[in-house]
């Protein structure tokens, strides 16, 4: 395993650049929990990672910093549309997507993400069933990176032709054993979402 890949007992191990550096040590991240320490390096390396630990284990660190660290050294995605609105406007392309099961968890998700991203110029946003469609996709047409959605939602707006995954090169799917457990259409939502 090439050294840059292994194991990391602190963040200062981690070659995330400095904004995103800058933004742990804001936040107060200076050792990595098992998770983190673990999976984070695998991502940033270009891995496929599956991760399972405990609520409160440090996941959404663990997945949303090799996403963050990529798309920035990747540089700007070309925005589309003309500046306007509704619906004559493109699709949303949304570079990275994170599915959670249900809306209190992609709302728990972006609010930890967006600190994470502080003034690093990627937007996140989180789109979920229960709120107005209209607010979540004009706040998207301002410009969305990374995406956290519940499936239901993210699969109204693929329908709609809202929102495209044709840029989309980073999932997760947080919480997916839940989401098989307590949602009877959430497995079918999340298959027909990512298959497009």
């Amino acid at each position: 395993m090439p050294e840059n890949m292994k194991p990391v007992t602190t963040f200062a191990g981690l070659d995330v650049g400095k904004v995103l550096s800058r933004n742990l040590s804001f936040a107060g991240f200076v050792q990595p929990t098992p998770v983190q320490g673990h999976s984070t390096p695998l991502a940033i390396g270009g891995w496929d990672v599956v991760s399972i630990a405990q609520t409160g284990s440090g996941k959404t660190l663990a997945f949303m910093l090799p996403i963050l660290y990529r798309l920035l050294k990747d540089g700007p995605a070309p925005r589309s549309g003309n500046g306007g609105g509704g619906r004559n406007r493109p699709p949303v392309a949304i570079r990275a997507l994170a599915m959670a099961p249900t809306r209190e968890l992609a709302q728990q998700i972006h609010e930890e993400s967006r600190k994470f991203a502080f003034r690093c110029g990627l937007r996140i946003c989180v789109a979920y069933g229960g709120a107005p469609f209209g607010d979540q996709m004009r706040e998207m047409e301002r410009g969305c990176d990374v995406l956290v959605a519940t499936p239901g939602r993210l699969d109204d707006m693929l329908t709609r032709g809202r929102v495209t995954l044709s840029q989309c090169t980073f999932l997760v799917l947080d919480e997916v054993t839940s989401c098989e457990r307590t949602q009877v259409g959430c497995v079918v939502c999340l298959r027909h979402s990512c298959s497009r």
